[in-house]
């Protein structure tokens, strides 16, 4: 059975552009091939970051509490229904992944 794969469209800086070009025709690579060992590797890095996972888990809390809202079901403790979920300001991981 193929490996299954998601198309995506990347846009980059054309000077970022034509390093990652130069960096796999040195390698003999494809440029997919190069990105997608680049991503891959910063998933794991951010997988181990302290600072992202605690991100992530507030995230997850925010989400949580819109979709109780959406459904239309009873607030957690101390909250009102119809109340928003407190936010600390933190809904971008940083930017290193902009």
């Amino acid at each position: 059975m193929a490996k299954q794969t998601k198309n995506m469209v990347l846009r980059l800086d054309p000077a970022l552009a034509e390093r990652l070009q130069l960096i796999a025709e040195v390698e003999g690579r494809s440029v997919s091939d190069v990105a997608r060992q680049a991503i891959a590797e910063l998933v794991e890095r951010r997988r181990k970051d302290r600072r992202f996972l605690r991100l992530l888990d507030d995230n997850l809390t925010r989400h949580a509490e819109a979709l109780r809202l959406l459904r239309d079901e009873p607030a957690g403790p101390g909250r009102q229904r119809g109340a928003a979920a407190p936010t600390d300001g933190a809904d971008a991981v940083g930017d290193e992944i902009a």
